[in-house]
């Protein structure tokens, strides 16, 4: 097995982060090493960040792939240091993380609840992808993964992710990484509840219209937020 390269993971919210996370454990297996350091308690209050929030990853030489939301903007772009950057359509990144939300909070599972926090991250999505997707910082090298294309197209990307940690696409045992698509879990919350498929495969699932919360103008109105950026 070639040495793996260490690569920032920076990634949007319910992006597919950890899916991805899972689909190279098992394809790389021991060689591959993740920084599970992400969140550590506070001395003070209850609230839980990230241990390397808001800049690269404290174990950067031990570890092969770390995370990082970059929610205040502060994560650097080094030049020479590798990045993968994966965001998702705000609509359903929005709904996705509304779930979550209603998970670790006492917020009221209302639309009017929805529509307070999908407003409030219309303005960091917008400031997100204007650095990790539409700069154009030549001296970094970064991969731009979009959720609905991991989830469309599985093993061509899957293929592009393994060769930014150093694996060429002639020595990518395809049969493997086509198993290991067919087989991946689903791991996900939806109407506040967890759902674990085992054996679902890669796949995207979620259609906005089916939230419970669902209002065509608002929604219509957030996507012209989005575009007006």
């Amino acid at each position: 097995m070639v040495a793996l390269k260490h690569v920032v993971g920076v990634s949007w919210p319910r992006s597919g982060h950890h899916l991805l996370v899972r689909l190279l454990s098992r394809y790389l297996r021991k060689d591959f090493i993740y920084c599970m350091n992400r969140t550590v308690q506070e001395a003070v209050g209850r609230r839980k960040q990230s241990c390397c929030e808001g800049t690269l990853c404290d174990n950067r030489a031990n570890v092969h792939f770390c995370k990082n939301h970059d929610t205040r903007g502060t994560v650097p772009q080094v030049s020479g240091q590798l990045y993968l950057v994966q965001y998702r359509d705000f609509l359903p990144a929005v709904v996705s993380s509304f779930e979550c939300h209603l998970k670790v909070s006492n917020s009221s599972d209302t639309f009017d609840a929805f529509k307070v926090m999908s407003r409030n991250r219309v303005d960091r999505y917008r400031a997100f992808l204007d650095k990790w997707v539409h700069s154009n910082n030549s001296g970094i090298e970064r991969l731009v993964v979009r959720y609905e294309d991991l989830t469309s197209r599985p093993e061509e990307t899957m293929i592009g992710v393994l060769g930014l940690f150093g694996v060429d696409e002639k020595d990518v045992n395809l049969r493997r990484l086509r198993r290991i698509i067919e087989v991946a879990p689903k791991k996900t919350l939806d109407n506040n509840k967890e759902v674990n498929v085992k054996d679902h495969g890669v796949a995207n699932t979620r259609r906005v219209e089916d939230f419970r919360h669902y209002r065509a103008d608002w929604f219509a109105e957030l996507e012209r937020m989005i575009k007006a950026g």
